[in-house]
């Protein structure tokens, strides 16, 4: 059976679900496939959320902060998907829960002295 190989599009939400405001912000890849920070950064205060447009197939790479507390997150989604600040950074992650969803969530270590 063929398949169609038309590019399509795909919206990633992003929730910040907590009373705390956190911020999303895209990383770069340099040719070496090293990420950098450098792309655009979002606020999301208490309860907001940001819906993205990505192609889909292809691979996002983001910094979630919240007070001290950072999250990278990769993401290739082929359909429509949403993220929860709360499951984030509350350790409400199932291991089986967002690799479904074409999402990776690696935890990063940070100070408390560092701020978003």
């Amino acid at each position: 059976m063929p398949t169609s190989t038309i590019p399509f599009e795909v919206l990633f939400e992003v929730s910040n679900d907590s009373p705390d405001a956190t911020t999303l912000q895209s990383l770069r890849s340099d040719p070496d496939d090293e990420f950098e920070s450098g792309g655009a950064i979002i606020l999301l205060n208490a309860h907001e959320s940001v819906s993205l447009v990505l192609n889909a197939g292809s691979t996002y790479h983001y910094v979630l902060k919240q007070n001290s507390r950072k999250a990278q997150i990769l993401v290739k989604a082929w359909r429509d998907t949403q993220l929860k600040t709360t499951n984030i950074f509350e350790g409400q992650i199932q291991q089986d829960e967002y690799p479904m969803e074409g999402i990776t969530i690696i935890p990063t270590s940070t100070t408390s002295n560092e701020r978003h």
